[in-house]
């Protein structure tokens, strides 16, 4: 462990019990880390070190592994997102024979990339992986529901940009990046995209409506 791993996980106190999730009067839990940690206000990330800790202890290599799903997932999510968004109409076609390759190209240059180095190997900057994940979940689960409509896709961004609240402060700016994205890539305007975003929202009310 090195550098802020010592307080965030070595003497955290709150990671090492998963049962009760919250602070108890006698200790705390793992959803309720203590104040001036770099877990604090980021209790998702907590969490994820109390099972970690569960699992084994205070060896350094699970925290690791645990570290590199979480970077093969967000390549993975970065690789999807890139090739359905090559795909869209707004291309018109242009990229649909090299969206994959384009695709796969652009995740492993970011899989590689020296500055997520310490993304592995400095188990705190977990932060980073947890937000980036849901980050791109966000953008890839508001595209799938863009493209499909699906009502499923709609709870999954909601989900997985309020799991990213819970990981890092900058996930603050993803309702605004989904808005700026639909604006590219599918509206012909900021009060489009937000029309249609309003719409959305009100669908399943209106779906509600119709079975009751």
């Amino acid at each position: 462990f090195v550098c802020d791993d010592a307080i965030s996980i070595v003497e955290n106190e709150s990671i090492r019990r998963l049962w009760p999730l919250w602070d108890d009067g006698e200790r705390p839990g793992p959803l309720s880390p203590p104040q001036d940690l770099p877990t604090s206000g980021r209790p998702l990330v907590n969490w994820s070190f109390a099972l970690d800790y569960y699992f084994g202890a205070l060896t350094p290599c699970g925290y690791r592994i645990m570290n590199i799903v979480l970077h093969t997932l967000n390549v993975l999510l970065l690789a999807a997102l890139v090739r359905r968004t090559l795909r869209l109409p707004f291309f018109d076609g242009r990229f649909d024979r090299a969206a994959g390759t384009l695709a796969f190209v652009t995740a492993l240059l970011w899989a590689v990339h020296p500055l997520v180095t310490e993304t592995v190997v400095y188990v705190t900057q977990r932060t980073e992986l947890m937000a980036s994940f849901c980050y791109l979940a966000t953008l890839y689960a508001s595209l799938r529901y863009w493209d499909a409509g699906a009502i499923r896709w709609l709870v999954a961004a909601v989900l997985a940009c309020w799991a990213g609240m819970a990981s890092k402060e900058i996930m603050a700016t993803a309702p605004v990046m989904v808005l700026l994205f639909d604006r590219t890539f599918n509206s012909r305007s900021i009060r489009e995209a937000q029309t249609l975003q309003r719409l959305h929202e009100q669908l399943p009310l209106h779906i509600l409506q119709v079975d009751a």
